[in-house]
């Protein structure tokens, strides 16, 4: 029988085969026969003997006992507010149909289960039941605590996790939270899905907001795990968000908004994800960064926005991402920078007669470098394939802009682009590169088939090399 962690997973991505590993040597926890193991027969359990009738006391007799190594199981329907303190090596299971429920008018934001300062904690097999928009049902704070194939539903706010807490949530369903579903603080971390399981995921549902990470908390998605049908999908308000690796197929879908992280944040992405079919916007970049690596992305149909960079947020997209069929824009910076490399295409976005509208919009002094080499491209956009404006910078290296229903590069309102290299600006339905009269470009534009800029300058001293004479 497996237990879990009880050391602290700090950095994003710390080598699954390496972390199996260390649970392997440092966490077997003895077998049920060797625990001191007890039942529980709350309301509703089978007929027969039990040696505790609530799960309060069961751990109060347990800890009295000793301090570690206990197996409890439950039957029936718990009503009561739970603590487990400074306990170690314990599983809590319960039996088929067992519920830890919250007693109706147990005060405002009262919780179910509070675990604090607890190491080796594995729930299973429970349904935590709330009874009012206001409750927590699970509270985790300096503990490190497994949490497998459990309901959590119906109340103000799921799973709380702060102090210096590592938790595993596998296997499970979170679901209609007033607040939140998993709410991740402090210096916690919080590891959602199986790395052993990608069949059997993890849910978070129909929550205000699905999972939230504060501060220096982390939040590490692995497996087959779907964020879903939430007010936001994934907050951000200064901690970090780290999905891997090569196989489950994450997602982050049908939210009012599929991310929104703020000043801080952190977004780190491998492997297979999904951002789709979000209301309104599916990524949101308010002062936070993103990178996504290599691994099949696709940011698709969310409303007006596929992914918006402001306030000095950052963008960093890498080989194979797919972001289309978004009403505005399938990028969209106001204030902040985009660097996009490899295998990234960016299709069939906008509206046409939109204002600030098409595959990538650069305003408000926004920078973005767009280098998609021979396998990406921008095209099939309704507006430009890519827009500069008010005051903004566009460099171009190996990109392909092609096909898109205006003008290929439109550069305006003091903006510049720098053409490096063998880029290929060309079939589009209107000019490929066009200036306004108020807008710069340079470099060299040997792959621009139409161009309309009076002001572009073919004498710079491009970066490894010459310019054009």
């Amino acid at each position: 029988m497996s237990g879990v962690l009880s050391f602290r997973m700090r950095r994003a991505f710390a080598p699954c085969a390496a972390a199996l590993a260390v649970v392997a040597a440092l966490f077997a926890v003895p077998g049920d026969a060797a625990a001191n193991t007890v039942s529980v027969g709350c309301a509703g359990a089978p007929a027969g003997s039990y040696d505790y009738t609530s799960l309060g006391a069961a751990i109060a007799g347990l800890k009295a006992v000793s301090h570690r190594d206990h197996f409890i199981l439950v039957s029936g329907t718990c009503t009561e507010l739970v603590v487990l303190d400074q306990l170690e090596n314990v599983i809590i299971s319960g039996e088929t149909g067992a519920v830890l429920a919250e007693p109706s008018g147990s005060g405002t934001a009262a919780t179910v289960f509070a675990i604090n300062r607890a190491n080796g904690i594995e729930v299973r097999n429970l349904r935590f039941q709330g009874s009012d928009a206001h409750g927590l049902l699970l509270n985790i704070y300096d503990s490190n605590v497994e949490v497998r194939d459990c309901l959590f539903t119906s109340s103000g706010q799921g799973m709380f996790v702060h102090g210096n807490s590592n938790v595993f949530i596998k296997r499970s369903v979170i679901q209609d939270m007033d607040w939140y579903g998993v709410r991740v603080d402090d210096n916690a971390s919080v590891n959602l899905g199986d790395v052993d399981d990608d069949v059997v995921p993890t849910i978070i549902q129909g929550s205000g907001t699905g999972l939230l990470v504060r501060n220096d908390g982390v939040a590490n998605i692995h497996g087959k795990t779907s964020i879903r049908e939430n007010g936001t999908g994934v907050e951000g308000q200064g901690g970090t968000v780290a999905l891997c690796c090569e196989y489950g197929g994450r997602e982050v879908v049908e939210n009012s908004q599929g991310f929104s992280l703020l000043a801080g944040s952190k977004l780190i992405v491998q492997g297979p994800f999904r951002v789709e079919g979000n209301t309104y916007r599916g990524l949101s970049l308010a002062g936070a960064s993103a990178r996504f690596w290599y691994g099949d992305h696709a940011i698709r149909s969310n409303g007006s926005v596929g992914i918006a960079v402001s306030h000095g947020g950052s963008l960093h997209l890498s080989s194979d991402v797919v972001v289309e069929n978004h009403a505005q824009a399938g990028i969209s910076l106001e204030g902040g920078s985009a660097s996009i490399s490899g295998n990234v295409s960016i299709r069939n976005n906008g509206t046409p007669g939109r204002d600030l509208n098409g595959g990538i919009v650069a305003a408000s002094g926004s920078v973005v470098s767009l280098n998609t080499g021979a396998t990406g491209s921008v095209t099939g956009n309704a507006g430009p394939g890519l827009l500069v404006t008010h005051n903004s910078t566009a460099r171009l290296q190996r990109a392909t802009v092609t096909g898109n229903q205006g003008e290929g590069v439109r550069v305006a309102a003091l903006s510049s682009v720098l053409l490096i290299g063998s880029n290929s600006l060309t079939g589009n339905a209107g000019f490929d590169l066009v200036c306004t009269p108020n807008a710069y470009g340079s470099g060299d534009s040997t792959g621009v088939g139409r161009m309309l800029c009076p002001t572009f300058d073919k004498l710079l001293s491009l970066p490894g090399g010459a310019g054009e004479r």
